[in-house]
């Protein structure tokens, strides 16, 4: 149960930030939800993980932003 409720925080935190990225957003509506799905689940099956390229990602600052307006492409120029 432990690991499921884990699982679950990640899946939402994944959700969440799906749902408020202006990227991602913009290229779902571009190549479609089915599309996007195929290329994601590809993606997170038969890739492998590059640790030096992780490694250097965590090392640099990263920043995350959510965008809680209505008219998020206004909002994206000016960011």
């Amino acid at each position: 149960m432990r690991g499921y409720h884990y699982l679950m925080h990640i899946a939402r935190m994944l959700n969440e930030m799906a749902l408020h990225s202006l990227y991602l957003t913009e290229h779902v509506k571009t190549v479609g939800v089915q599309s996007f799905i195929k290329k994601f689940y590809e993606a997170m099956t038969y890739s492998e993980l590059d640790t030096g390229r992780l490694r250097r990602l965590t090392e640099s600052p990263g920043q995350l932003r959510l965008v809680h307006e209505e008219n998020w492409k206004a909002s994206r120029l000016a960011a």
